[in-house]
């Protein structure tokens, strides 16, 4: 083994060429940064994460962390959440392999997963891979704390759900195309166990539904059954 990575350009001269280096870890906790236990106020932006096996950022029981304008590709999750007031703004997305963004909860109203807002982030060919999806998931966006607020993010083809959530949210002003893009039986907004919630101007867009990977191969009575909300 040696500590020295040697690179011999096709061409001729490495500055002509894009070299992208991808560091393999057998873990599958991988993420581009991680906030340990209760940190607060940690701003994360500008920056590019790609191909995290876990997530590109993950925060833990930590509060008031901003996460904007930075760029996500080919991670498992791009933000995993878990704690209370904290932003998810402006962030771009694309070709996640279970969740785009997923706010946890834990200990109520008074616990994690509260007041975090995620807003104006685009999200596009999420969780829409056969087999690499959580299991239950290939989700864009989920929330399941209180007093959160999921506004103006735009998400197009979307393995299942597009937009999850619980409690007493505000969701508006979201638009969303092509849900259910690989599954069925699902719709682009979703909510159960709510209570105070407020769904208002949404646009939803061909949610069709893709019976072909989720019914049985010698059934036959399978039909499409995307819901809008």
């Amino acid at each position: 083994l040696t500590s020295t990575l040697y690179y011999y350009s096709v061409s001729g001269n490495p500055a002509n060429e894009l070299i992208e280096a991808v560091v393999t870890n057998l873990s599958t906790n991988a993420c581009g940064v991680r906030t340990s236990w209760q940190k607060t106020n940690v701003i994360i932006e500008n920056l590019d994460f790609r191909k995290y096996g876990y997530a590109g950022v993950s925060t833990s029981g930590a509060s008031n962390i901003v996460i904007r304008n930075c760029k996500f590709d080919e991670c498992d999750h791009a933000v995993w959440l878990y704690g209370n007031n904290q932003t998810v703004i402006g962030n771009t997305i694309s070709r996640c392999y279970k969740m785009a963004i997923n706010s946890l909860s834990g200990g109520g109203i008074t616990g994690y997963g509260n007041y975090n807002t995620i807003e104006n982030n685009v999200v596009t060919d999420c969780a829409i891979y056969p087999g690499l999806g959580k299991n239950w998931g290939y989700f864009g966006i989920g929330s399941s704390g209180f007093f959160n607020v999921i506004r103006g993010n735009k998400l197009k083809r979307i393995g299942y759900i597009a937009l999850s959530f619980d409690n007493n949210a505000l969701v508006e002003r979201n638009v969303i195309e092509d849900a259910c893009f690989i599954l069925n039986d699902g719709s682009g907004i979703a909510f159960d166990n709510t209570d105070g919630a407020v769904v208002r101007e949404n646009i939803i867009l061909r949610t069709v539904g893709s019976y072909q990977g989720s019914c049985a191969p010698d059934y036959h009575g399978c039909v499409p059954k995307g819901k809008g909300i």
